[in-house]
């Protein structure tokens, strides 16, 4: 390894194990300097630690492969680092994920190459906002061949820019869940804390070929924006969102309280369901969420769906100006626009569904519902238009003992429902 005038840092036997040589040009510039690995295979048996480091980066020259092999199961862990990037780099085969980083800030990692491994980075968890990642950004890799996780943010980080990547062809073969990006959800380990992944953005990626589970999870927080992304042949959910713990013993609930959630200008083709935000924590609530400006197209159940589950509820929720195009006739009743509590118990209230477009397209089966409303409160359905479905509009208290109040339904289009407007 050189640094950046060309200078060798460190050298030895390439091919064979890599690990010494490369860990030795890192601690010589641990606070700071510019390391360049140049092109060729580099075999990693040991991980490369990246500990109290500030003001490093880490380039490879036309894209050098890390080949990580046991005992080694990722390339770089970083601890408590400030101001460290990597770049241009190709890692394969991690057990684990090829980088993970742990209490560190202004952290970023461009352009780089994931391929055959179980994750491509993780920002790990912790239980204090203090010992969380903050400021890092994680931005135009190409990550394949996944087999858990492409992106994985954990509680307690905060600012986190997750942009312009393209991650695809995830499968996991021994369990069921698979994500591309998603945030972790609370588990009740000491470490992990109960503090949320806040002010997460997740923009401008593009997700293709997801094979089970969903695409973008995140798990509950607060400020969380998801824009502009581009999800395609997504086998499940392609954006989950949703207020979730499953601690033992359980936590209070206002620990799990989400709200400011964005979902925008995304586009999303052939998926299970398209947009799915959900209060799922017991006695929790979620808040001022936008849904707006997305375009669906082929999906087998829903293309936004709103729900509450045991208690929970949801307030201040504005769908507007989305598209929603085609369902698969895999399911009878696929609605255009969902919104329901799942209990009778649970609150959705203060609803505007607005200047959505709800159509079939090409080959695909007609909605069974452009718009279902159900149990809810306070809400406004107006200047939609839904053209071809069974029901155009249906609104509904639905259960025995359950309240629905104070919904307007103005100035919609409604054209070709085989049953009821």
């Amino acid at each position: 390894a050189e640094d950046a005038t060309g200078a060798t840092i460190a050298s030895g036997t390439a091919g064979t194990d890599d690990s010494a040589v490369i860990q030795a040009a890192i601690d010589a510039f641990i606070t700071g300097g510019h390391i360049v690995v140049g092109f060729g295979t580099y075999a990693i048996t040991k991980h490369l630690k990246i500990e109290f480091a500030e003001n490093v980066t880490i380039t490879g020259c036309n894209n050098p492969t890390f080949v990580i092999s046991s005992p080694a199961n990722r390339a770089f862990s970083l601890y408590d680092c400030n101001n460290v990037g990597i770049y241009t780099i190709s890692f394969t085969n991690a057990a684990e994920y090829a980088i993970a980083v742990q209490k560190s800030s202004s952290i970023k990692i461009d352009s780089c190459t994931f391929d055959t491994c179980y994750g491509a980075v993780a920002l790990h968890p912790s239980a204090t906002v203090d010992g969380g990642c903050n400021n890092i950004r994680i931005s135009n890799n190409l990550i394949s061949n996944y087999s858990y996780a492409g992106v994985i943010i954990g509680n307690g980080c905060r600012y986190i820019m997750v942009d312009g990547n393209t991650i695809h062809d995830g499968y996991n073969p021994t369990g069921p869940l698979l994500y591309a990006i998603a945030t972790t959800n609370i588990q009740g380990k000491p470490e992990w804390g109960t503090i949320r992944a806040d002010y997460v953005t997740i923009t401008n990626n593009h997700i293709y070929n997801h094979t089970m589970h969903h695409a973008i999870d995140s798990h509950g927080g607060r400020h969380h924006v998801i824009t502009n992304n581009i999800l395609e042949n997504v086998t499940g959910r392609a954006i989950y969102c949703h207020v979730n713990s499953q601690a033992d013993p359980p936590v209070s609930p206002t620990e799990v309280d989400s709200w400011n959630w964005v979902i925008s200008g995304n586009v999303i083709n052939n998926a299970e369901y398209g947009i799915v935000v959900s209060a799922d924590h017991e006695g929790s609530d979620l808040s001022n969420v936008s849904i707006c400006d997305n375009t669906v197209r082929n999906v087998s159940l829903f293309g936004i769906r709103v729900e509450s589950r045991e208690t929970t509820n949801i307030r201040n929720i504005v769908i507007s100006n989305n598209t929603i195009s085609g369902h698969t006739g895999e399911y009878l009743y696929a609605s255009g626009i969902n919104i329901r509590p799942s209990q009778t118990d649970s609150i959705v209230e203060n609803v505007v569904v607005s200047n959505n477009t709800i159509s079939t397209q090409g080959d695909t089966v007609p909605f069974a519902y452009g718009i279902l409303f159900i149990r809810a409160q306070n809400g406004i359905v107006s200047g939609n238009v839904i053209n071809t479905a069974e029901y155009g509009i249906v609104v509904s208290a639905d259960h025995e003992g359950s309240e629905l109040s104070n919904v307007s339904i103005c100035d919609n289009t409604v054209r070709n429902v085989s049953l009821f407007g």
